[in-house]
């Protein structure tokens, strides 16, 4: 399962719209709710807190190469998990103060007080903030004096100019010397060095990728593969998981090893190929998408992926797949064909008049060609024509498999909202 579809992106992107909203944090207790009503676990709300701890280290590492708007960002995705973090806030307080917005960078300041009265890093932070503004103003003086100045001295040279053009315009009948020629030299131009880009080493090659733990799950398309660059390493790995029984997959979780010619470890890393949610299933010989991308150490020789969770309930034929109708926001190539039906749509009502849908999408390539890409945005409307939310999804990404003609990928997604939901909209916004 994708970034863009998985619950928990989701939640997270949720509870982010809920802080700009409202301007204010959800209690814990209203997350852990929001959470459970998405089909969320206790373990996703800790792996959630997890993300959001990594947001922060990445932001620290972009504030260190004074990237703060980079940062800013990542703390925006880690803020609403960690509502009362000081650590955190002052970053992000501190970051503003970087990009010169004195007026955020105060309140998150000032936020942090709320929080812990006694935190000192926040008071120096707010006397920092008075500092630089009391600067900038003496600077705004300074400039506004030193272009009084350079307009009186303009008017200076003015009155001697005025003088000279008279007397060159009562000697008109003379006539000026010819110029003195310049002589003209001939320069050597220079020799520049060419850039040159990164060059790939010639351990630039393919990983082998094996399959283990899995009954009734076959690897299919795998493209593994470790690219040596001067400066670094970087395995990508991208591959079709297929159910090969006659039950639905509900959960599946896997972990991937690197692993160098001695059989050494050297990544760990647990992947979440299909989160459980409420109404979205793997059917029986459907294929879901699994990648990974990560730094890796140039001795990588051998990969696997040892599927660890694979969960399984009766096959349901409760619903049908409905065609629906769509549009294009890019002009749709010529030979592209798409068929777009709807396998599943969930609603359920939360608390404070908000609403939750869980929605399957099944995206078919009517194609002669393989699509690489498949970019659609969604719009949830009222019975009154209001816009209840919005979302961007892929159906297929550059990071996955391509759709092959005549193959299918399912979208899950799971979004809330305030309102009642009455239709929505799908338009294709970019394929190749």
């Amino acid at each position: 399962m994708s970034n863009d579809q998985d619950p928990l992106n989701s939640y997270i992107r949720f509870l982010v719209e809920q802080r700009d909203r409202r301007n204010q944090e959800l209690s814990r207790e209203e997350m852990k709710r929001i959470a459970l009503e998405m089909g969320l676990s206790e373990a996703d709300l800790q792996q959630a807190e997890q993300i959001a701890h990594d947001h922060h280290v990445r932001a620290q590492n972009f504030m260190q190469h004074q990237r703060y708007q980079d940062a800013v960002d990542e703390l925006k995705q880690a803020a609403p998990l960690l509502a009362r973090d000081v650590p955190l806030h002052l970053d992000l307080a501190r970051c503003y103060l970087g990009l010169n917005d004195a007026k955020q960078a105060e309140h998150w300041a000032r936020y942090c007080l709320q929080l812990d009265p006694s935190a000192q890093d926040a008071v120096a932070l707010l006397n920092q903030i008075d500092h630089n503004q009391g600067r900038r103003q003496v600077a705004a003086k300074r400039k506004s004096r030193t272009g009084l100045f350079v307009a009186l001295g303009a008017m200076g040279c003015l009155i001697p100019l005025i003088g000279i053009i008279g007397i060159v315009t009562f000697q008109g009948n003379s006539v000026a010397p010819p110029p003195t020629p310049t002589p003209t030299t001939t320069t050597t131009p220079r020799k520049t060095t060419p850039t040159t880009t990164a060059k790939i080493d010639d351990k630039h090659r393919d990983i082998p990728l094996t399959l283990s733990g899995a009954e009734h799950l076959v690897l299919e398309r795998p493209h593994s593969r470790l690219n040596n660059y001067t400066k670094s390493s970087f395995y990508k790995m991208t591959a079709l998981l297929r159910n090969t029984s006659d039950q639905d997959f509900v959960e599946i979780r896997a972990r991937l090893y690197l692993r160098n010619q001695a059989g050494t470890d050297l990544v760990i890393k647990d992947l979440t190929p299909f989160r459980k949610m409420n109404g979205a299933y793997v059917e029986p010989g459907e294929a879901i998408p699994v990648n990974y991308t990560a730094h890796a150490k140039t001795d990588v020789t051998d990969a696997e992926l040892v599927i660890t969770i694979a969960d399984q309930e009766p096959h349901s034929q409760l619903y049908q797949n409905k065609p629906i109708e769509f549009q294009w926001a890019v002009q749709k190539p010529d030979l592209a064909e798409l068929a777009i039906s709807e396998r599943r749509r969930t609603l359920r009502e939360m608390f404070n008049k908000r609403e939750s849908m869980r929605l399957s999408l099944v995206f078919t390539n009517r194609s002669p060609s393989p699509l690489a890409l498949v970019k659609f945005e969604l719009d949830v409307f009222d019975a009154d024509g209001k816009l209840l939310t919005n979302r961007k999804g892929y159906a297929v990404s550059q990071a996955q498999p391509t759709i092959l003609a005549g193959e299918s990928r399912a979208y899950h997604m799971a979004c809330v909202y305030d309102g009642k939901m009455a239709d929505y909209r799908l338009r294709i916004i970019e394929i190749q």
